[in-house]
């Protein structure tokens, strides 16, 4: 994980010099990496990876959509999965005025797949629901970017699952413009 992070810092370090204005109509990829209901130290064994898509507006607001998936061990050490798909609005709060540092909230509609344990059953003195499901959600956060560079937080709230109703992502990434 070390080794990860150490060239993760240095990718950023060198985006410092490629830094991207924000144009209207401009299209972007984003890869955002962090902890899945863990703030500090994400490890292997709790994380999320994400890619998303989108396309700038007039006032700089974007719509997208993203692709997550995330992994976690339960307290009783069972793992959990996550497959989702969403759909994604950010509305610019601030911008600066050469374009390059912006403040967003976000809003998402999220759906995908939840796998408890891989399918398999459990039964123990903690008793976690081994049934796998669909779920669906919707999804808050604010995230704040300094051209390339994305620090921000999701929590999401998860209408259909079968074992845990809000999770939380904060995470670090890189945003790409295409045009």
């Amino acid at each position: 994980m070390r080794y990860i992070l150490i060239a993760s810092l240095i990718l950023l370090c060198s985006a410092f010099t490629n830094a991207q204005v924000h144009i209207k109509n401009q299209h972007y990829v984003q890869v955002n990496a962090g902890g899945y209901d863990k703030l500090i130290h994400p490890d292997f064994d709790n994380f999320f990876l994400q890619v998303e898509y989108g396309k700038y507006s007039k006032r700089l607001n974007t719509r997208g959509f993203a692709f997550l998936y995330a992994k976690k061990l339960s307290g009783n050490l069972i793992p959990v999965e996550k497959y989702q798909a969403s759909f994604k609005q950010e509305l610019n709060i601030f911008s600066s005025a050469d374009l390059r540092s912006t403040f967003k909230v976000l809003g998402t509609i999220d759906f995908g797949y939840e796998s408890i344990n891989r399918d398999k059953e459990y039964s123990g003195p903690n008793y976690v629901s081994s049934k796998s499901a669909f779920i669906l959600g919707l999804g808050t956060g604010a995230e704040y970017e300094f051209s390339p560079i994305v620090i921000g937080t999701r929590v999401t709230y998860n209408f259909l699952s079968n074992y845990q109703k809000f999770t939380t992502y904060p995470y670090i990434g890189l945003k790409f413009h295409l045009k």
